[in-house]
């Protein structure tokens, strides 16, 4: 299990090291890059989740790496420190709050939307206008298609959720009727 808040504390820590928004971008876009390869090469994971394979081996990966993609020296110093104190077991989740981090500087919050269908262009733009006027920030959709929900949508942002589905209603409707029976 990947506790989050060494997570959040490597992703603060490189977020705090870099001073302006668009090297930031470029940092996200590199490590997210990384994570990626990463996530997509067997022998690349072997060799850096491994126990057997040496920190100095893994140390000289890292470096080859960063040549070939042009990495940032920060992303490299940050890879580094990754290597020695054995934890890219959590990049992935790194990257996600370092987004986080880099999307709350900007204003900017992240929801969720999950529906059953594709949704019209029209009913996005209201649930963006309705939440940037209650939460005063600007809004990015994440858009997930969810064919169990039958219709309507879900909306998550934080830890709220807010389920406006067909199936979330029935699921309601039959927790009522079970409450009365009692």
């Amino acid at each position: 299990m990947i506790d989050l808040k060494i997570a959040r504390n490597y992703a603060s820590c490189l977020f705090d090291n870099v001073k302006s928004d668009a090297e930031r971008q470029k940092v996200l876009e590199q490590i997210s890059l990384f994570n990626e390869v990463l996530l997509n090469s067997d022998k690349l994971s072997f060799a850096l989740y491994s126990p057997v394979v040496s920190k100095s081996d893994k140390l000289e990966l890292i470096e080859n790496l960063v040549k070939k993609f042009k990495l940032a020296e920060i992303v490299n110093r940050f890879f580094r420190v990754v290597v020695k104190n054995s934890r890219f077991e959590i990049l992935e989740s790194v990257v996600n709050e370092y987004s986080k981090l880099l999307n709350e500087s900007r204003g900017v919050k992240l929801v969720t939307l999950e529906f059953a269908a594709n949704p019209n262009k029209k009913l996005v733009n209201m649930i963006r206008e309705y939440l940037e006027n209650k939460l005063n920030k600007t809004i990015e959709f994440n858009l997930i298609n969810n064919e169990s929900l039958i219709g309507g949508v879900i909306i998550k942002h934080d830890s709220l959720l807010y389920d406006y589905s067909i199936a979330g209603a029935v699921d309601r409707a039959a927790r009522l009727a079970k409450l009365a029976k009692l």
